[in-house]
């Protein structure tokens, strides 16, 4: 959101049109080009939609729906043959380089170098996809398909020519009005329907294609960037006079505009700030607020996908609500509706500074400050981005607060209390520790800064707060003493800093080399080759879909222990750092100790970190338990059959039995007792939930972890064309999983891999073919995704809560 009223430059903004008019024979700037954020949505929702489709559509599936889609256009009059064929041209290769040739014409010679790159992309990538999926055409897969000029045999999956008018359409969009946008889109999905009308293409083939085009495109623009859409003066000059604010002239500003362009106006009575809101600064706004709410769930922000005009009206009602309780805030003057969906707020424009730029703040200033903080307090309205960079410091000395963007009316207590802890950590970065804690001290008293002071932690405060914060590692520290010292009781903890042990990343290297060059020399390295060569790459995709699910559920089974709301992409990148935590640490006490610490720093006190994460290791262990025994039931009543194992297999159950027997060596009498002790605590917990709806949703955030790490399998299974019942399949993972405690490496590395091999020899799968399908689902499971949380551990401890 913009702080139009903290800025204090006034110069014109480059990519924004004036209300000078240009001079006969000067040549127009070339349009500014930018990023648009509503590309990135673009490319992962069209690759998401491709990935699903790829999977379903693979290997020749063709499912009812579909088949009775093909029937409803194929079966269309065959009159319509010569108009749609027409239309089929504007996805032909040949309509690339005349939509190039056609901009060039008209003097835009980027638009055309991006049609050029966006088309020949979007037909060669569609026969490349053609080559990896193997799905037939309609004459191949349906029978009495109508042919209309189109070949019988062949890929059908995806459609070139949807790929390429869909590329075509999305890269032209960007500099076109929304009635044009309209027309090209519409001309798509005709080539959509032609391609299938014509018997060459099944649904799925040209949505898939669609989506591909779609995500190409929009990845041309990330590349290159698209021009820039600002509202004109014109238009925010316009709006303004329709509702009756008597503004002059208008010139863009310079300011932190993260969802708008702001403006400043002359009017008769002053200067008035414009917050203009139009369609790329929406777009802008949507994906903040859609990423904030993934990654900052527990912000409480309004419905992500409100419209630019409910945006606007939600800040000029919380203005009203915050004036309304005593808060000195902006005027405010009008709402309006400009030209292209444009809408504006429009305050009376504060003359002043930032107060993060103000220098040395005094006592009064700090006090007159904190007096507006007790005014939204008392009508609880909470501000929610409440730093120095959104307090203006008037010529006169007073303080106004700004950027109401995300605020809040009728605020929880939790909230109200970040906003203390916010700009207490703001203002203790500008004028240190003691003096920060005092002015907060008179002013609100230490019941809130008792409740704020769990928020004093890195993940509590946002990022621009954190990022002053890192040039003085022991600010957060020296608040707590400063109000212990005051006599403000705070929790005396410190973050837990988890240490990896170089020594055990090089065990685990060593002991996954050891394991699989024992799986793999008692298969052959010839076979395992072969199978994993001929693996089916949609099954692949599906075991790494899988794979992935169980962060995000453990994630979720995290918050449903810890009883409140917790940033979900950042629970979700603990989750990840955990799992190269768990690889350098002994018996992988280094996932409890990387989960306590992001809960301290989310906010949580010592204790009721430990009891969450405890309770999370305690219903993992119930549903385990019960699942193993569920699935081992169901495999004996469907009548399981074993057979003599290859010789292969006695290999490696000996590296089994010797790898069980040094983890059980390593397990001293202290040790078992400690797990004993660790165990009947953690059950206690849960079984202390009994009627807390807490414990529901944590036993079914642990069934869903423990059902996506058996589909993994599942996958790595038919990646690999292993047939194994379902219920012996589910039943050996979970059996080899529970055997990885007694293991002597973290994850049950030299366990779980000789475990899950010898179990499917003894099912009756070939030696090959089950090392393979053994391989594939560690390698998913557990080598894979060490890179990611190496990244993700790194970027915790830079934020301070690992």
């Amino acid at each position: 959101m913009a702080r139009g009223s903290t800025a204090t430059s006034d110069a014109p903004i480059g990519d924004v049109p004036s209300v000078v008019p240009r001079r006969p024979g000067v040549r127009p700037a070339r349009p500014a080009r930018y990023r648009h954020p509503g590309d990135i949505f673009r490319v992962v929702t069209g690759l998401a939609v491709l990935g699903w489709l790829s999977v379903v559509a693979g290997g020749g599936v063709l499912t009812r729906p579909e088949r009775d889609a093909f029937r409803l256009l194929n079966d269309l009059p065959g009159w319509l043959n010569g108009p749609l064929r027409v239309v089929t041209q504007a996805g032909w290769i040949g309509a690339v380089p005349i939509a190039a040739a056609l901009a060039v014409v008209l003097r835009r010679r980027r638009l055309a170098v991006d049609l050029t790159l966006a088309g020949v992309a979007a037909w060669v990538l569609a026969k490349v996809i053609k080559d990896l999926a193997h799905r037939g055409r309609p004459g191949v897969l349906i029978e009495d398909v109508i042919l209309r000029g189109v070949p019988t045999t062949g890929h059908g999956f995806v459609s070139g020519h949807a790929t390429v008018a869909a590329a075509l359409a999305t890269v032209a969009s960007s500099q076109v009005s929304r009635r044009t946008r309209r027309m090209l889109w519409a001309v798509v999905w005709l080539v959509a329907a032609a391609r299938v009308y014509s018997g060459a293409h099944l649904p799925l083939d040209v949505v898939g294609g669609v989506a591909l085009g779609w995500a190409l495109a929009a990845g041309v623009h990330l590349l290159r960037g698209t021009v820039a859409h600002p509202p004109s003066a014109d238009s925010v000059l316009a709006g303004l006079a329709r509702v009756g604010v008597d503004v002059r002239t208008v010139r863009p500003l310079h300011a932190d505009a993260r969802g708008s362009v702001p403006f400043v106006g002359e009017g008769a009575d002053g200067e008035v700030f414009v917050k203009a809101v139009g369609r790329d600064q929406r777009d802008a706004d949507l994906l903040f607020r859609v990423g904030r709410w993934l990654a900052f769930r527990e912000v409480g922000d309004e419905a992500p996908l409100a419209t630019a005009k409910q945006q606007i009206e939600h800040e000029a009602y919380l203005l009203l609500a915050a004036a309304r309780a005593g808060a000195r805030v902006p005027e405010l003057l009008a709402t309006a509706g400009a030209d292209d969906g444009v809408w504006l707020l429009a305050e009376r424009r504060v003359a002043g500074t930032d107060a993060s730029a103000a220098g040395n703040l005094g006592d009064e200033v700090l006090a007159d400050i904190w007096r507006q903080v007790v005014a939204l307090r008392a009508a609880r309205v909470a501000h929610r981005d409440l730093r120095l960079a959104n307090v203006v410091i008037g010529v006169d000395g007073r303080a106004w607060l700004v950027d109401f963007g995300f605020a809040q009316s009728g605020a929880a207590d939790d909230q109200l209390a970040r906003d203390v802890a916010e700009l207490l950590a703001s203002t203790a970065t500008a004028i240190g520790a003691p003096r920060a804690v005092a002015a907060a001290l008179a002013a609100v008293g230490a019941d809130a800064l008792r409740h704020a002071a769990p928020f004093l932690q890195p993940l509590a405060l946002s990022t621009a707060t954190r990022r002053r914060l890192a040039d003085d590692p022991n600010a957060l520290d020296a608040l707590h003493h400063a109000m212990a010292g005051l006599g403000v009781p705070v929790d005396p903890r410190s973050l837990l800093r988890v240490r990896l042990r170089p020594a055990k990343l090089l065990a685990v290297a060593a002991g996954g080399y050891v394991t699989h060059h024992l799986l793999v020399g008692a298969a052959g390295a010839a076979g395992v080759g072969s199978v994993l060569a001929d693996s089916r790459w949609r099954w692949l995709v599906a075991a790494a879909v899988a794979g992935t699910l169980q962060y995000l559920f453990a994630a979720l089974a995290l918050t449903a222990a810890a009883g409140r709301p917790l940033a979900l992409g950042r629970t979700v990148a603990s989750q990840l750092a955990s799992t190269l935590a768990s690889r350098g640490s002994r018996r992988g006490h280094g996932s409890t100790e990387v989960s306590t610490a992001y809960l301290c720093a989310a906010g949580m006190r010592t204790g009721e970190a430990e009891e969450a994460v405890h309770l999370t290791r305690a219903a993992g262990l119930a549903v385990h338990t019960v699942a193993l025994a569920g699935a081992g039931a169901a495999a004996l009543a469907a009548g399981l059959r074993f057979v003599e194992p290859p010789r292969p297999a006695s290999v490696v159950v000996a590296g089994l039995v010797v790898a069980l027997a040094a983890g059980l060596v390593g397990w001293l009498p202290t040790s078992r007792r400690a797990l004993i002790r660790v165990t009947v605590r953690r059950l206690g917990l849960l079984r202390g939930l009994a009627g807390d709806r807490r414990r529901a949703h944590l036993l079914a955030w642990q069934v869903a972890l423990t059902a996506s790490l058996a589909a993994t399998f599942l996958a790595a299974l038919h990646a690999v064309s292993v047939s194994v019942p379902m219920a012996a399949a589910v039943a050996l993972y979970l059996a080899a999983s529970a055997l990885a405690v007694g293991g002597p490496l973290p994850g049950g590395l030299g366990v779980v891999e000789p475990a899950l091999a010898a179990g499917l020899m003894v099912l009756g799968v070939s030696v090959a073919p089950a090392v393979g399908s053994v391989i594939v689902f560690r390698a998913v499971t557990y080598w894979l995704p060490l890179l990611p949380a190496a990244f993700a551990y790194r970027r915790l401890r830079r934020q301070g809560c690992c």
